[in-house]
């Protein structure tokens, strides 16, 4: 990789960690568990956008856009590691959450 190489890799790196340093940290402190699922409140803003090769060709992962495990396009910040979010639709609606620990925390 040429030197231009590296400036571009550099510039890419400095712009996400920019990004990361400006995003709110979610803590467990922040799990409301008095509900019948541990969940988040968040604001879209709070997230990072993170598209995958197949979504930044406007793909779907699945030919209906239903399914149990939708990968979604969004991070959440939890404890100091960017967690990728999910959706589960059946319908007109869906349900996005995150994995941590083998515990699913949704998120509104």
């Amino acid at each position: 990789m040429g030197l231009r190489g590296h400036e571009k890799e550099f510039d890419k790196c400095h712009k996400y960690a920019k990004v990361y340093h400006d995003m709110k940290l979610f803590t467990d402190k922040d799990v409301d568990t008095g509900g019948q699922f541990p969940r988040i409140n968040c604001e879209t803003s709070e997230l990072v956008m993170s598209l995958l090769p197949w979504q930044k060709r406007g793909l779907q992962q699945t030919s209906t856009g239903y399914g149990a495990k939708l990968t979604s396009s969004f991070k959440i910040n939890f404890n100091g590691k960017l967690r990728r979010l999910y959706h589960t639709c059946y319908g007109n609606a869906s349900s996005c959450w995150f994995v941590t620990k083998g515990r699913k925390i949704f998120v509104n």
